[in-house]
């Protein structure tokens, strides 16, 4: 995978992250620390999980498992 596609997929997959972040955090910010972590944690590893299926796609497309 070429560094410029990869960076793409990275920046796909913050704005996804940032979004649901956005949609979480409220305007108060009345979250604790440990609720912040615990959320930004799930969609960290969301996000990961949605790009590895992405690599596995690629690499299978292009028969590299």
């Amino acid at each position: 995978m070429k560094p410029s596609v990869a960076n793409n997929l990275a920046e796909a997959h913050w704005e996804y992250v940032k979004a649901l972040l956005e949609q979480d955090l409220p305007e108060d910010m009345s979250y604790s620390k440990q609720e912040y972590i615990q959320n930004v944690g799930f969609h960290y590893q969301t996000a990961l999980v949605h790009g590895i299926k992405h690599g596995v796609k690629w690499a299978r497309e292009r028969r590299i498992d």
